[in-house]
């Protein structure tokens, strides 16, 4: 009996402190009505614990708030474009060499010195041609001297002849002599011809002997930059042998290979901005000039050129370009985040902020060009509305959300849980006062019952 009445006792403390906590079960009978009562759920009060089935608004996603991050619609101007890489090249490059051959005897220029067009950069050894230039003009003096001389005698002979046919009219001299005189002066004739035709061969001559001499000197086609220098003074050099190399760097341009699908989108004058890695905060204007009428048949890319004026000198041959073609500009759309638009099996979609940021609804939306983490969208948004970004997948419609950083919000809520709590705590230590009340009462009644008892024994 001392066992089942121990067992009695703790099972009765355990219930009891159970209750006290206000987690045990109604078990509908005497003090421990109270407690069924208060432990029972009131229908649709989302507010008492256990009481998931009568709260509608949890079953919606309307329960948890989820922390979230939000921006504001924005208008602005959004581009198209394209990415396109390569290599800075000038504009014109050449290299010089002699037409002559012989030694190297002075350089004028080298390597970065800015040349003009026509301007002496090397002399060859000119000696030689020199003593053929003198020859040749002392033949044509001599070929000039000797046609004075045959002029002079044809005119001698002339002269002789007109004397000699007079002479005959009066048949004072015979016919032969006459005849005689006739063929002198046609020989004197051919003579001068003759020499006529030395001299023109001198004059050749000595004109070659110029033109020898002159490529003796090396000259810059145009203006530019000395590129490279091959040779040193002193050097035997032929024909042909490369002395410099001159570029024209005050335009440079950019070729890139432009993929198929591209190829459309591009066209001659149209601007280009072109970046490199030397002036990355600076940014260069370009215009296509040349286009392949082609595309290459193995990489299916057609050859793109671009011109860039380059006064400066600061773009140099060989710097890595990046260029970007813009293909399409829009102004004044409305702009998101790129990470607000959620595609579903119905599309995309962005959710709006409602009931002062602390729901969201999903707004149907179609995405259009994107430009530098915003995406152009259309749809029934307007200008100031706040979307989600970071968390838009975490979040349905109708969801409650706590945007991230507003602190007054969450310190609200924490208030709302504190003031639950109380209430809880408040309502179980008034239900134990009840539950003491009436047990000291009951403890009276079965006292004046016992005295009751007495008294009707003693009389």
């Amino acid at each position: 009996m001392k066992r089942v009445a121990a067992t009695v006792v703790v099972l009765a403390v355990a219930v009891g402190v159970l209750y006290y906590l206000g987690i045990g079960p109604p078990l509908g009978i005497g003090p421990f009505e109270i407690g069924a009562a208060k432990s029972k759920p009131a229908p649709g009060n989302p507010g008492q614990r256990g009481s998931g089935q009568g709260n509608p608004s949890r079953r919606r996603g309307g329960g948890r708030a989820v922390t979230v991050k939000a921006e504001t619609v924005r208008v602005g101007d959004v581009e198209a474009t394209l990415s396109y890489v390569g290599s800075l090249a000038p504009n014109a490059v050449v290299t010089i060499a002699p037409k002559t051959s012989g030694r190297v005897a002075k350089l004028f220029v080298t390597v970065g010195e800015r040349v003009k067009e026509g301007q002496l950069m090397g002399q060859l050894a000119k000696d030689e041609l020199t003593e053929e230039l003198r020859e040749a003009q002392a033949s044509l003096r001599v070929a000039q001297a000797t046609l004075k001389g045959r002029q002079a005698e044809l005119e001698n002979l002339k002269r002789r002849q007109q004397n000699v046919k007079v002479l005959a009219r009066k048949q004072l001299v015979s016919r032969e002599e006459v005849n005689n005189l006739e063929t002198q002066v046609l020989s004197a004739e051919s003579q001068v011809d003759l020499t006529k035709a030395q001299m023109l061969q001198m004059e050749a001559r000595l004109d070659n002997a110029r033109i020898r001499l002159a490529q003796t000197e090396v000259r810059s086609p145009f203006a530019g930059h000395v590129s490279r220098r091959m040779v040193d003074r002193g050097a035997l050099v032929s024909a042909s042998t490369p002395l410099f190399e001159v570029v024209d760097i005050d335009r440079v341009k950019v070729g890139i290979a432009v993929v198929e699908g591209d190829y459309r989108k591009v066209s001659l004058g149209q601007p280009v901005a072109v970046k490199v890695d030397a002036y990355p905060d600076k940014r260069f204007n370009g215009t296509i000039t040349r286009m392949s009428p082609v595309l290459d048949p193995r990489t299916r890319t057609g050859e793109v050129e671009i011109e860039l004026d380059n006064p400066d000198g600061v773009l140099k041959p060989g710097m890595f370009a990046r260029t970007t073609i813009v293909v399409e500009r829009k102004r004044g759309v409305l702009m998101v985040p790129e990470a607000s638009p959620v595609k579903t099996a119905a599309g995309y979609g962005v959710f709006r902020l409602t009931d002062e940021n602390s729901k969201v609804e999903r707004v149907e939306v179609t995405p259009g060009l994107n430009n530098g983490g915003w995406v152009e969208v259309t749809g029934d948004l307007r200008k100031g509305d706040k979307v989600v970004t970071l968390g838009s997948s975490l979040v349905r419609h109708g969801q409650r959300i706590r945007v991230a950083g507003e602190g007054p919000r969450a310190g609200s809520r924490r208030g709302r849980r504190m003031s639950g709590g109380e209430g809880r705590g408040q309502g179980r230590r008034q239900g134990q006062a009840r539950a003491e009340g009436q047990g000291r009462g009951q403890a009276r009644e079965q006292g004046q019952a016992r005295g009751q008892g007495q008294g009707r024994r003693g009389s």
